[in-house]
Protein backbone atom coordinates (compact mmCIF):
# COMPACT_ATOMS: atom_id res chain seq x y z
CA UNK A 1 0.00 0.00 0.00
CA UNK A 2 1.26 3.67 -0.15
CA UNK A 3 3.99 5.01 -2.25
CA UNK A 4 5.71 1.73 -2.17
CA UNK A 5 2.64 -0.44 -3.04
CA UNK A 6 2.03 1.61 -6.11
CA UNK A 7 5.35 1.42 -7.26
CA UNK A 8 5.45 -2.07 -7.04
CA UNK A 9 2.31 -2.15 -8.75
CA UNK A 10 2.57 -0.20 -11.66
CA UNK A 11 6.45 -0.61 -11.62
CA UNK A 12 7.29 3.06 -12.15
CA UNK A 13 9.23 5.35 -9.84
CA UNK A 14 7.88 8.17 -8.47
CA UNK A 15 9.28 11.11 -7.19
CA UNK A 16 8.33 14.35 -4.76
CA UNK A 17 5.25 11.78 -2.50
CA UNK A 18 4.09 12.69 0.72
CA UNK A 19 5.80 10.08 3.45
CA UNK A 20 2.61 9.80 5.33
CA UNK A 21 0.88 7.45 2.67
CA UNK A 22 3.47 5.03 3.41
CA UNK A 23 4.36 5.74 7.08
CA UNK A 24 1.68 7.41 8.56
CA UNK A 25 1.78 9.51 11.83
CA UNK A 26 5.45 8.57 12.19
CA UNK A 27 6.41 10.25 9.11
CA UNK A 28 5.13 13.70 11.02
CA UNK A 29 7.58 12.04 13.90
CA UNK A 30 10.28 12.49 12.17
CA UNK A 31 9.72 15.49 10.08
CA UNK A 32 9.57 13.70 6.70
CA UNK A 33 8.60 15.70 4.16
CA UNK A 34 9.24 14.00 0.58
CA UNK A 35 9.76 10.48 -0.94
CA UNK A 36 10.95 8.78 -4.21
CA UNK A 37 10.18 5.55 -4.55
CA UNK A 38 11.68 2.97 -7.27
CA UNK A 39 11.21 -0.77 -8.27
CA UNK A 40 13.75 -3.18 -8.07
CA UNK A 41 14.00 -6.12 -9.97
CA UNK A 42 15.62 -9.06 -9.95
CA UNK A 43 16.20 -10.88 -12.90
CA UNK A 44 13.52 -8.65 -14.93
CA UNK A 45 11.10 -9.96 -12.16
CA UNK A 46 9.79 -7.71 -9.69
CA UNK A 47 11.32 -8.18 -5.96
CA UNK A 48 10.51 -5.08 -4.47
CA UNK A 49 10.47 -1.55 -3.77
CA UNK A 50 13.49 1.01 -2.60
CA UNK A 51 11.76 3.68 -1.15
CA UNK A 52 13.86 6.60 0.69
CA UNK A 53 12.34 9.84 2.59
CA UNK A 54 13.98 12.81 3.19
CA UNK A 55 13.17 15.65 5.61
CA UNK A 56 13.35 18.38 2.87
CA UNK A 57 10.00 18.93 0.89
CA UNK A 58 12.04 17.79 -2.60
CA UNK A 59 14.39 15.63 -3.67
CA UNK A 60 16.94 17.20 -6.37
CA UNK A 61 16.32 15.15 -10.00
CA UNK A 62 20.30 14.18 -8.93
CA UNK A 63 19.09 12.24 -6.04
CA UNK A 64 15.84 10.79 -7.41
CA UNK A 65 18.15 9.38 -10.07
CA UNK A 66 20.27 7.96 -7.80
CA UNK A 67 17.62 6.07 -6.17
CA UNK A 68 16.83 4.41 -9.08
CA UNK A 69 20.93 3.62 -9.53
CA UNK A 70 21.02 2.26 -6.18
CA UNK A 71 17.63 -0.16 -6.97
CA UNK A 72 19.40 -1.09 -9.91
CA UNK A 73 22.35 -2.03 -8.07
CA UNK A 74 20.24 -3.67 -4.86
CA UNK A 75 18.56 -5.73 -7.83
CA UNK A 76 21.61 -7.31 -9.21
CA UNK A 77 23.22 -7.62 -6.06
CA UNK A 78 20.33 -9.96 -5.24
CA UNK A 79 20.55 -12.03 -8.41
CA UNK A 80 24.13 -12.37 -7.64
CA UNK A 81 23.71 -12.82 -4.35
CA UNK A 82 25.80 -10.92 -2.56
CA UNK A 83 26.22 -10.87 0.97
CA UNK A 84 24.70 -7.47 3.59
CA UNK A 85 29.27 -7.01 4.01
CA UNK A 86 29.60 -6.60 0.07
CA UNK A 87 27.02 -4.62 -0.42
CA UNK A 88 28.60 -2.15 1.79
CA UNK A 89 31.83 -2.50 0.63
CA UNK A 90 30.41 -1.76 -3.19
CA UNK A 91 28.34 1.21 -1.59
CA UNK A 92 31.39 2.75 0.33
CA UNK A 93 32.49 4.93 -2.80
CA UNK A 94 28.88 6.33 -3.48
CA UNK A 95 27.13 9.05 -2.11
CA UNK A 96 25.36 8.22 1.38
CA UNK A 97 21.47 7.28 1.45
CA UNK A 98 19.11 6.63 4.07
CA UNK A 99 16.69 3.88 2.96
CA UNK A 100 13.78 1.64 3.58
CA UNK A 101 11.37 -0.07 2.25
Amino acid sequence: SGVSGWVAANRSVIRRAEPVLDLGTIAHDFDLRSCVSAPVFVRSELFGALTVYIAEPAMSDETSADVGLLAQEVGLAIARGATPLQLHLRAAGRTPVAAAS
